[in-house]
């Protein structure tokens, strides 16, 4: 057995290709005058900081001066979790300024602006602000901030380009996996890496972690199993993720991952005791997670291993309830479909 290479810190930026390309072309049309918003829009962990990051090194390669809001390098006022130019994680700092470059002004997590600081689409057109040859770019979570999203959208005049970020195809997910293991992954974590569905933040906790544990191991060159435990970090992670949403869409998740991968919505709404037409705001905001999706008359996890760590992040004592509960439930409602063609054919 060989000892790994050391993974990068900062791997590259894999699966955006598409995105990154339509970023530039916004960038290079704006040089020459006006000016552009471009939204990216993605559930949690799905890459949008990390796009942001590679978009301002290129405007940096472009001429552009990047800034936060109003022009300087600081986060909204009013807006504590709102991260902007010198705050995204892993930033380098920024290039000196310089005069008559055009500008690039970077918001991450635009819903997390504070309503007391005005509207949205203020900080647009405010004070200190330029008004040509200036590109916004920011960053909105998936399900939030739409009236935030009108109000950047009010001047007709401005450029628009919206970027809805999805899951990794197959072949990044596994140059991702080789980056942050620093060896090619083998069949066996290949197979793993497969069944993170293309999640990025899911797919870099779980190999991550996987290697700090010890559950990873390097042979002839390559990223072997030495284990299958989900790492403490993973669980962790998601918790912080959930503990972004309300409780009703926590609960609505923890019981689907006891129901199944795939899970019908009659037995959703059986299992939770409300008709199928209020389930709906959870239902969305659930998708809105990144973690299931509308899957016909079913709802379905994105991944076995995205199902699984949500079963991980619940407590113990909770487990046990939905397990007993749900498998009561379901020997229950299969029992009646199982009956419902004879006691039909009786009636006839």
């Amino acid at each position: 057995m060989l000892s790994a290479p050391a993974p990068l810190l900062d791997p590259p930026l894999r699966g955006r290709d598409r995105e990154l390309a339509r970023i530039a072309a916004v960038l290079e049309a704006t040089r020459r005058g006006g000016t552009a918003l471009i939204l990216v829009e993605a559930p949690p962990g799905y890459g949008k900081t990390r796009l942001l990051r590679a978009a301002m090194d290129l405007a940096e390669r472009l001429g552009y001066r990047v800034t936060g809001p109003g022009g300087a390098l600081q986060p909204v006022p009013g807006a504590a979790g709102t991260r902007t130019a010198d705050t995204l994680p892993g930033r380098h700092d920024p290039a000196p300024p310089v005069p008559g470059a055009p500008v690039l002004v970077v918001v991450d997590e635009l819903q997390d602006l504070d309503a007391a600081a005005g509207p949205a689409g203020a900080v647009l057109t405010g004070p200190g602000v330029p008004q040509d040859r200036v590109v916004w770019l920011a960053a909105l979570r998936t399900g939030t901030g739409h009236d935030r999203r009108g109000a950047l959208l009010s001047d007709p005049r401005r450029h628009y380009e919206r970027l809805v970020l999805g899951a990794l195809d197959d072949a990044a997910a596994l140059r991702l996996a080789a980056d942050l293991l620093g060896v090619p992954p083998g069949p066996a974590v290949a197979r793993l890496v497969e069944q993170a569905g293309g999640h990025p933040r899911l797919l870099t906790e779980l190999l991550t972690g996987m290697r700090e544990e010890g559950t990873i191991r390097v042979d002839a060159g390559e990223a072997e199993l030495a284990g299958v435990r989900l790492p403490d970090r993973v669980r962790v992670r998601l918790r912080t993720t959930l503990a972004q949403y309300s409780r009703e869409c926590r609960q609505f998740l923890s019981v689907a991952a006891v129901l199944g991968t795939e899970v019908e919505y009659t037995e959703l709404s059986a299992m939770l005791g409300r008709q199928l037409s209020a389930l709906l705001p959870v239902m969305e905001e659930a998708c809105a997670t990144g973690m299931v999706r509308h899957a016909a008359v079913r709802l379905a996890f994105q991944s076995g291993l995205m199902r699984q760590a949500v079963q991980d992040a619940m407590p113990d004592a909770l487990k046990r309830v939905l397990y007993q509960a749900g498998g009561a439930r379901l020997l229950h409602d299969r029992q009646q479909r199982r009956q419902l063609p004879a006691e039909h054919g009786r009636q006839f």
